[in-house]
């Protein structure tokens, strides 16, 4: 073990190949369906991502936006790739495809899909009459 900023951490806990480790077992899941497993998600990748620049493995701003995007349920993808062009958050590029925003505006609008859908089966579940 080593201590490095006033705590202790085990050597090699991470490396580049986990973030897409990360991705590929959420794909593989069926991905991202719901709040609770999106924090847990959200957490881990940024907890790898602190690691590597705190241990130099990378430098400067890094851009997973489109993997993301990518870890998210198809229904997901769909409902927040349509407000993103809704609301202007994606800009098309010259050859007509569209730029992802950055990670803090993605997050924003994953974070707004997923909560509606919880306060929608809410909802459904209360409509529900009794038998």
């Amino acid at each position: 073990m080593k201590i490095r900023w006033g705590t202790v951490s085990l050597e090699g806990r991470y490396r580049l190949s986990s973030i897409t480790e990360l991705f590929t077992k959420t794909c593989k899941e069926g991905g991202i369906r719901n709040m609770t497993r999106y924090r847990e998600f959200i957490g881990e990748y940024e907890t790898i991502i602190t690691y590597l620049k705190g241990y130099q493995y990378i430098q400067g701003d890094i851009n997973h936006n489109q993997e993301i995007l990518d870890s998210l349920s198809t229904s997901v993808q769909e409902s927040i790739y349509k407000e993103m062009i809704k609301y202007r958050a994606m800009i098309q590029a010259l050859d007509g495809g569209y730029i992802i925003p950055r990670l803090d505006i993605l997050k924003l609008y994953i974070e707004q899909d997923l909560e509606a859908n919880v306060l929608i089966q809410q909802k459904e579940f209360t409509n529900q009459k009794p038998r």
